[in-house]
């Protein structure tokens, strides 16, 4: 079951083929990833190789070292952004600007592992906002992007989780440069 923006699909009849055989699965993700584009602590970014408007994050989590073996926890960035997402898509009137700061996410897995967002361009030429609104405190140039005319953040896991989504903006020092 995919959500999409609130709307979930039924599982299909396949689904059972995709979880048992581990070719089918390795298959179906070939098919949607395309060139890795970043590698963060806990996700890859990948073009979206059936759409080029899109890229899919991979959250892979961390390891972490208990006595002798490594376990794989799930850092949940996917599911802080796709739960913000929601939030901000929804907001309408005098906090309607806000949408405009974040690149939109189309969908994200059951378990929060594979998760489709709008791709934004890195556009260096490009001048960037003096001034960000203080919720987006994560303002390393990498986390940021265009998308068309609008100047986005893309990688919003670490946003504040209590957003009051005043109009106070902070001055944006050195880091664009």
């Amino acid at each position: 079951m995919v959500t999409k923006l609130g709307y979930n699909t039924s599982i299909f009849e396949g689904a059972r083929a995709l979880i048992e055989s581990h070719h089918v699965g390795v298959d179906l993700i070939m098919c949607i990833l395309g060139r890795r584009i970043s590698d963060g602590n806990f996700r890859a970014v990948y073009e979206h190789a059936l759409d080029p408007t899109k890229v899919i994050k991979i959250e892979y989590g961390f390891s972490r070292k208990d006595t002798h073996d490594c376990i794989m926890q799930n850092s949940f960035c996917n599911i802080q952004e796709f739960l913000l997402w929601r939030e901000i898509e929804g907001l309408t009137g005098k906090l309607k600007w806000v949408k405009n700061w974040f690149a939109p996410i189309e969908w994200i897995s059951p378990s929060g592992h594979i998760m489709c967002m709008e791709k934004t361009e890195q556009l260096p030429d490009r001048k960037r906002p003096g001034k960000i609104p203080e919720f987006l405190w994560d303002v390393k140039q990498e986390n940021f992007g265009w998308i068309g005319d609008k100047f986005v953040c893309h990688d919003y896991a670490h946003v504040s989780a209590l957003i009051t989504y005043e109009k106070k903006f902070q001055k944006v020092k050195d880091y664009w440069n």
